[in-house]
């Protein structure tokens, strides 16, 4: 679920502790001002049988988003 874009200022914070190597490596390779304007997403996931729950879910991040004026805007191709 598309929720927004990566901005400059987004940097990993100084406290930031890795837990495992694989978060480490891809932490090592994040580069916030290299990567603006690149989409960010979100993966809502549920239980078995759940779509109906996911879906909701995926409907009320939507909104809040959106009323808090940060709504998913596509990239101009």
């Amino acid at each position: 679920m598309p929720i927004g874009h990566v901005r400059s200022t987004d940097v990993v914070s100084g406290s930031f502790r890795p837990r495992n190597a694989i978060e480490r490596e891809n932490y090592r390779m994040y580069d916030a001002s290299a990567m603006e304007g690149l989409p960010v997403g979100v993966q809502v996931i549920g239980k078995r049988l759940d779509e109906e729950r996911v879906l909701e879910g995926m409907k009320l991040i939507e909104k809040l988003m959106k009323g808090a004026g940060l709504a998913y805007t596509g990239i101009p191709i």
